[in-house]
């Protein structure tokens, strides 16, 4: 049997829609409706309020706001569906008014992955940062990324042991080097890849170089020296099985910002030409087909985790059924995610 009627034989309203829709190229207004309705995306658009605090967009809680729209994209929600539309106009609103950068680029990232990346608000703040981490890319030195611990008096006990950023690459509008929320934003925004995609390439080039990929996971420790701050970075894109131990293994091994079984990234950098032609690209992609069997596909239930607590961006919410108990569910989850992977 083929996969694709497989699914549609075998899954839930999540993967019947998004199989429907995306990998056949149907849209069919029935499929539609059973998925707004469903259970699963009733409940997670209940939990995407218009809370504003950086704790409230960012945080491991399931009704975080990067959670929630991570969900919803996840279950094939896009604009035009008038349950999402409503729900996500107050972030529209929200972002035209300065905010911290950080939160600023993560509202602006989920919004240009389900859909709404040409709204003048969202394309302001990823077309910005396009051009401050491009121009880091370009110009920039990795060997000047840190600095020397013994030039900064007290550092306090919790932030020991790790490098610190230079100072010098914080803007206004964030950090120069890029964050997986930055590669969210310009592989889903509309007018970067059809207007400025070669600068996209070479970004995605330079995250999947031998020197990227030896910086400390998470970067390590933003320092502010006029008010003498310290702040945990995170939310770089290190990609696990680059290296066969990477130079801070411990560290990567512990990070709540790495997807370990990478599959969410091998789904994102599967929009980019150059990630795709990489050899890690191609490494991961044949791991996971050894879980193959006539066209179907059941990975570990590791590399498919639904936790109670944990970041989407980090592939510790990886549900699209609702009932996950059955080899079934798993069989639709693996099959979709990698066909979903392949056809692009």
């Amino acid at each position: 049997m083929e996969p694709t009627r497989w699914l549609m034989e075998n899954s839930g309203p999540v993967i019947r829609y998004r199989t429907h829709h995306e990998l056949l190229g149907e849209k069919v207004s029935s499929l539609e409706t059973e998925l707004i309705s469903s259970n699963l995306v009733q409940k997670w658009l209940e939990y995407l309020k218009p809370r504003f605090a950086t704790s409230q967009l960012h945080s491991a809680k399931p009704d975080a706001y990067e959670n929630t729209i991570g969900k919803l994209y996840e279950f094939g929600l896009r604009k035009g569906m008038e349950p999402l539309d409503r729900a996500v106009n107050p972030f529209l609103e929200w972002l035209k008014v300065k905010g911290n950068p950080f939160s600023q680029i993560l509202v602006a990232g989920f919004l240009c992955m389900t859909g709404y990346s040409m709204e003048e608000q969202v394309d302001s703040v990823v077309q910005r940062r396009l051009e401050i981490v491009y121009e880091y890319v370009k110009n920039g030195d990795m060997n000047e990324v840190y600095i020397d611990p013994e030039s900064i008096r007290k550092i306090p006990v919790n932030f020991r042991g790790r490098p610190i950023l230079n100072p010098n690459l914080q803007t206004e509008y964030g950090s120069m080097l890029p964050s997986i929320h930055d590669i969210q934003a310009f592989l889903h925004s509309e007018a970067v890849m059809n207007n400025n995609s070669t600068k996209v390439e070479r970004i995605i080039e330079f995250i999947l170089s031998r020197e990227y990929q030896s910086l400390y996971p998470d970067y390590g420790v933003l320092y502010e020296p006029e008010n003498r701050r310290f702040y945990s970075m995170g939310w770089s894109l290190h990609l696990t099985d680059y290296f066969k131990e990477h130079p801070y293994n411990t560290a990567m091994k512990k990070s709540i910002c790495v997807d370990h079984s990478n599959l969410l990234r091998l789904n994102m950098l599967s929009r980019s030409r150059t990630a795709k032609k990489s050899d890690w690209f191609k490494k991961s992609l044949e791991k996971l087909d050894q879980y193959c069997s006539e066209g179907l596909y059941c990975f570990p239930r590791s590399i498919l985790r639904e936790l109670g607590s944990g970041y989407w961006v980090s592939g510790r919410r990886m549900g699209l059924e609702e009932n996950r108990r059955t080899r079934s569910a798993i069989t639709a989850e693996s099959t979709f995610r990698m066909l979903e992977i392949k056809s692009r």
